[in-house]
């Protein structure tokens, strides 16, 4: 009960200024909130004719698109590390095929090796976990979405009563 109350005076909080301001249409303005735990969710426009079913559409919506925003810029930034860790290793390489010390053309050759491989390494690590993140954040926020439709639903049956 204590739980169910809580989650009602969040969702009323986040939802009440829209209502308030309803107009016949939707405007197509997004908006987030925060959650009691900090985390950020898509609050949907809501107007005087929005059902459970458009709330939660366009709340998934919301949620879809900034997922794959999110990990479209994140391999955009993986793919520019990955070109320019290639091109330097290519330039240390070309330098060091230049040396005319064989044991310094061979320790120069293994340092741009390596370096590539840290560089690589390093940039697949960062594109995980921002993925692994995104998709925690978009599973998070479908989740509020369908509390949001189940507290509307819950809403719609207590005022028909």
């Amino acid at each position: 009960m204590y739980k169910n109350f809580i989650a009602s005076l969040i969702m009323s909080a986040l939802l009440v200024p829209t209502l308030a301001s309803a107009q016949a249409t939707t405007t197509g303005t997004t908006t987030t909130g925060t959650t009691t735990t900090g985390t950020t969710t898509p609050v949907v426009p809501v107007t005087s004719t929005s059902t459970p079913s458009k709330i939660f559409t366009a709340c998934n919506q919301m949620a879809i698109e900034k997922r794959d925003t999110t990990i479209s810029a994140a391999r955009a930034t993986y793919n520019t590390t990955m070109s320019t860790a290639l091109a330097a290793r290519k330039e240390a390489e070309k330098s060091a095929v230049a040396l005319t010390d064989r044991t310094a053309r061979k320790t120069a050759i293994k340092t741009a090796i390596e370096t590539y491989k840290t560089s690589v390494k390093q940039a697949q690590n960062t594109l995980s976990k921002v993925r692994k993140e995104t998709w925690n954040t978009f599973e998070r926020e479908g989740r509020a979405c369908r509390d949001a439709k189940n507290a509307a639903i819950k809403r719609e049956v207590e005022q028909k009563k």
